[in-house]
């Protein structure tokens, strides 16, 4: 028969006057189906007079809508630029490659390249003009050739 578990959160409300967690198991399948039908009366009679009821999912039903198949990068892109199409709104552009960096940049490469080889900060270079930051490229180059 209903575990106490799978029962919605204002089923439970509404038995719980009559019925806890502990006394639930105790009770027989026929006391347990009657609680249970004198609950969906009486949600349905406070849904008729007006009174508001939240109901929510039962655990059973959370875990189903858990379960659904994740979608791939592609179709998550695609369906947001429906909804941006949908609602007028804009979607984030890709940064652009720069040409060269910034004078700042080139300072901070010269004192850079007193620690490290030319191979590195190639790397970092190239990492920088796609748009990555000098602490970002750093670390990727240090794992990518090292020193």
């Amino acid at each position: 028969m209903s575990e106490w578990n799978n029962l919605t959160p204002i089923m439970r409300m509404t038995i719980g006057g009559q019925a806890d967690k502990q006394t639930w198991t105790k009770l027989s399948n026929a006391r347990k189906q009657e609680l249970i039908n004198q609950a969906k009366k009486t949600i349905e009679q406070k849904r008729n007079s007006g009174q508001i009821i939240t109901v929510t999912e039962t655990p059973a039903q959370r875990k189903i809508r858990r379960n659904k198949p994740k979608l791939t990068a592609q179709e998550r892109i695609k369906k947001m630029k429906e909804e941006n199409k949908a609602s007028g709104g804009m979607i984030k552009k890709k940064k652009k490659k720069k040409d060269t960096l910034t004078d700042r940049q080139k300072k901070t490469m010269q004192r850079h390249a007193e620690h490290h080889t030319k191979k590195h900060m190639t790397e970092m270079r190239k990492l920088m003009l796609k748009g990555k930051t000098f602490t970002q490229a750093h670390k990727i180059a240090m794992k990518k050739v090292g020193r």
